[in-house]
Order: C-alpha cells, then structure tokens, then sequence
C-alpha cells in the first residue's frame, strides 16, 4: 500500500493526473432552463478534457417515433452549442408531422470506428412542449 501511495504523491507533485482523474472527464451542461418548446433552441455547454473524437447529438420522439436528430462533432475550441426544437434541418418528421409535444435525449459521446460505439459521456433527457 505504501509504493502506490508514494508514486501518487509523485504523480501529484510533478503535476500529471492519473487517467481516471475525475475532474477532466467530459460532461455536458444545459444552459437555458426549461421549460423548452417546440421550434424554441436550448444552449449547452461541453466540458472537461476531450482526448476523443467527440459528438454531440439530439433525438427527439413523439412517442416512440424517431421524429427530429441532430448532431455536432465536438471540438476542444468550441464548447457551446445550440441545439433546435424541430426547426433546423429542413423537411424532418417534426416539422411535417406540424410540430408538436415530444421527448428529446441529448448525448454527448465518443465517436468510435465503424462498428464500435463507446457509452455516453453524458446523457440528458428533456421533454420540449408544444
């Protein structure tokens, strides 16, 4: 038990972080509080340490049809983002279905190769009125 705690203290001192430090690990904020609406926009945030290609994503559902997606590659410049409630992104299943109450996920994640996905950094469910 000694030695790990003597070469913790090392890594402390020489200023590296373990790589299961918690306070770089990437999260999401939500920055415009509800309630949200339909054709309205919501503002997040992307924090912590992005070593990944990382991927910012909306699915929203009018029940359990798929009615609305949209996404941003996440970058370490950029941190903030607005996402839409249906109206961006042109003739999508919430615009012609006439708008509308739904519920919408926003996943913030690791994007891996073909055939290789990795758990959510963070996970956010809202539910945008009509």
């Amino acid at each position: 038990m000694r030695p790990i705690l003597i070469a913790l203290a090392a890594l402390v001192l020489l200023g590296a972080k373990p790589a299961w430090a918690g306070p770089t690990d990437p999260y999401l904020t939500l920055d415009t509080p509800p309630p949200y609406h339909y054709a309205g926009t919501i503002q997040v945030t992307t924090h912590g340490d992005i070593r990944h290609e990382s991927r910012l994503q909306m699915f929203c559902y009018q029940g359990t049809d798929l009615v609305y997606i949209e996404a941003f590659d996440a970058s370490q410049t950029e941190t903030s983002y607005t996402l839409h409630f249906g109206t961006d992104g042109g003739s999508n299943q919430w615009v012609l279905g006439g708008g509308g109450a739904a519920d919408c996920q926003i996943r913030y994640s690791r994007v891996g190769s073909i055939g290789k996905s990795y758990d959510p950094y963070t996970v956010i469910d809202i539910h945008v009125e009509a």
